[in-house]
Formats: structure tokens, C-alpha cells, sequence
């Protein structure tokens, strides 16, 4: 029979966790975060699906779409982050003001998976590929499934160095970047 555990059980609230590696500092602060899951128990299932939240959201409500799946053979886990995000600010403020939450969630799968927690786990390209060889990276998934994100550049009307802006998107769009791009698993789209 599927079961659920409730996030809001005790001991749930581990977000403030000490972590044992540095005398109680909290240098991973997703790291602690638990889990909530659904549908077959765990070691039971025929396989595990992770699912992560966005920000402002929950672990419950992404938990809400595992009816749609019909697939109740599997169990499905979702990490819940710190104060329902997994970086504190927007992704337009500095990288450093983010830090230590955004490596720490940009991590969550790829570890969850490389430490055999999970057998599988979905997450963009390019936040899989840091984690080494401890898992193995098969591809995208199938293109009826997939879910492409666009990046998009431009030059706003009052930049202080329009030339050096756009020679940075020319030199971002051109042929010969396409190396790169693909080295850091994503796929260039050239106009």
C-alpha cells in the first residue's frame, strides 16, 4: 500500500542542523534538510524518484503531482529546503550573498545519488557533471519530456560599457563557444 510521511513529523524541522564536520557550523545548510516521500516504501518500490521544489514552495506541494504519474510502484522523495528555498536570495543578487545555500542545493541530487541513496535522480546538465564519477551521467531525457531552459542576453538602454556587453553575447553565441557550452551540459543555440 502507498504511504506518505507527513513533513510536518516530529524532528522534521532539521534545517538548523549542526553539521559534524566543523564543529556546528553550518557550512551545507541543504545538506540537512529531510525528506518527505511518497508512493511505495522505501526499498520496497521498483525504483526512486527525487523531486524538487522551486522556491517559495514545498516538498508537500511537489508531492502533489506524484498521483499524476500513476506510478505508485515507485517511491518518490522530496528534499525539503531551508525556509522553503534552496538559496536565500533572487538569482539576480550576487553569487557570494547566496553562498553556502546555493552549492549546497546545486549538490542535493548528484550526492543523494552518488552516496546510493537513490538510484536515479533528475536535475539540470550541468549540476550533475561536478559531481564526478560517482554517478553516472546518462543524457537528457526524452524529448517528449524534457524541459529546456532558455538563457537570454541583452544590452540594457543605459549600460555603462554597451560595446564590451555585446561583444561578450557575440563572443556567447558564436560557433566556436559551442565547446565550452557543451563541456558544461548545456547545448548552444546559435541565431
Amino acid at each position: 500500500m502507498p504511504f506518505t510521511v507527513p513533513c510536518t513529523a516530529p524532528g522534521f524541522e532539521l534545517f538548523d542542523c549542526p553539521c559534524p564536520d566543523n564543529g556546528g557550523t553550518l557550512t551545507r545548510p541543504n545538506a540537512c534538510a529531510a525528506a518527505c516521500d511518497a508512493g511505495a516504501e522505501l526499498g520496497q518500490g521498483t525504483g526512486v524518484v527525487i523531486l524538487l521544489h522551486g522556491r517559495n514552495s514545498s516538498a508537500q506541494y511537489i508531492l502533489g503531482l506524484v498521483p499524476r504519474f500513476g506510478r505508485p510502484e515507485l517511491t518518490y522523495l522530496a528534499p525539503a529546503a531551508s525556509d522553503h528555498t534552496w538559496y536565500p536570495f533572487t538569482f539576480l543578487s550576487e553569487i557570494s550573498k547566496n553562498e553556502p545555500w546555493l552549492s549546497s542545493a546545486l549538490e542535493t541530487v548528484g550526492e543523494v545519488v552518488a552516496r546510493g541513496e537513490a538510484e536515479i535522480g533528475f536535475q539540470q546538465m550541468g549540476e550533475l557533471l561536478h559531481v564526478g564519477e560517482s554517478i553516472d551521467v546518462v543524457g537528457p531525457l526524452p524529448q517528449e519530456i524534457q524541459n529546456i531552459t532558455v538563457f537570454s542576453g541583452g544590452v540594457h538602454a543605459q549600460a555603462s560599457q554597451p560595446g564590451l556587453a555585446r561583444a561578450l553575447l557575440e563572443f556567447l553565441s558564436a560557433p566556436t563557444a559551442a565547446a565550452v557550452i557543451r563541456s558544461k551540459g548545456m547545448e548552444p543555440a546559435f541565431i
